[in-house]
């Protein structure tokens, strides 16, 4: 700990309630007490005044960002916009960038600022803006950058493989894999149904819902699996759905109902109804 000594600051009597102290030294810490006197004499110390350090009020400091930048969503067609605040002294300069070029303000930029927030919109907002942007502060203490992206939001769109555009045939037994890639931000919810129910994951069936791709897994498939399935996809901006067809390929049932009829000498007619399932 440093030690604390009590200095005189003034050589004359102050006739005002206030003194400006002089000769401090920069970067160190100081605390006041104030004395009165009149011709009886000294009065104690008044309380310790909080400790002050000193320092240079326009002392160069390197740029703060104070409010980051933060993701901007957008729909094609609209406008996004970028803000931050950052502090420094002397004021930074500040550069804003798309990637690793610079952006100049006109045209499809309109830069700006209001006291320490300074303001980035991309206008008519289309697929090749979705990038990183940054706002880079400058000045002679040093330097300092925020970035963000911008996120183009867009509708869910099914892209069902070529194998799932028609009937998809699959062996008894086997386990039944369909995966769907699908696009659309915000990322949108997937939901599978059968015979007019939601199918969720457990016993027979996964879901599984991926970056890119909605997997639907039927395990141990069997003939009570065939059938058209349907998948949408939902978010904020609208909806997609396609149906899938899948057969399981089993060993066909029995005939049914043999007759005989046209008995002859020697020979007759026999009759039967085809299986229920299995028929060609």
């Amino acid at each position: 700990m440093g030690t604390v000594s009590w200095q005189r600051v003034n050589a004359a009597l102050s006739v005002t309630n206030q003194f400006n102290v002089s000769n401090l030294i920069e970067g160190r810490s100081y605390e006041f007490r104030i004395l009165a006197q009149n011709l009886a004499g000294l009065s104690p110390p008044s309380p310790s005044s909080a400790s002050i350090k000193v320092a240079d009020p326009h002392a160069a400091t390197p740029p703060e960002i104070v409010v980051p930048l933060k993701n901007a969503m957008s729909t094609e067609g609209k406008n996004a916009t970028f803000t931050c605040k950052i502090i420094g002294q002397p004021k930074p300069t500040v550069t804003w960038y798309k990637g690793a070029r610079d952006i100049a303000h006109g045209g499809k930029y309109n830069i700006s600022y209001d006291g320490d927030t300074y303001i980035l919109t991309v206008y008519d907002v289309y697929g090749e803006d979705a990038d990183e942007y940054i706002c880079r502060a400058v000045n002679k203490a040093g330097a300092k950058s925020t970035r963000a992206e911008l996120i183009i939001m867009t509708p869910p769109k099914l892209h069902v493989p070529p194998r799932f555009r028609d009937t998809a045939y699959f062996d008894k037994g086997e386990n039944v894999i369909v995966k769907i890639p699908f696009t659309g931000v915000p990322r949108p919810k997937i939901t599978w149904m059968k015979d007019g129910e939601k199918i969720e994951s457990g016993g027979h069936y996964n879901v599984e819902v991926k970056e890119r791709h909605a997997v639907l897994t039927i395990r141990d498939a069997s003939r009570i699996d065939n059938g058209p399935y349907s998948i949408v996809a939902e978010n904020e901006l609208g909806m997609d759905n396609a149906i899938i067809k899948i057969q399981i390929s089993d060993r066909p049932e029995p005939p049914r109902f043999p007759t005989v009829d046209n008995i002859g000498t020697d020979t007759m007619a026999v009759n039967w109804q085809p299986p229920s399932y299995g028929k060609q």
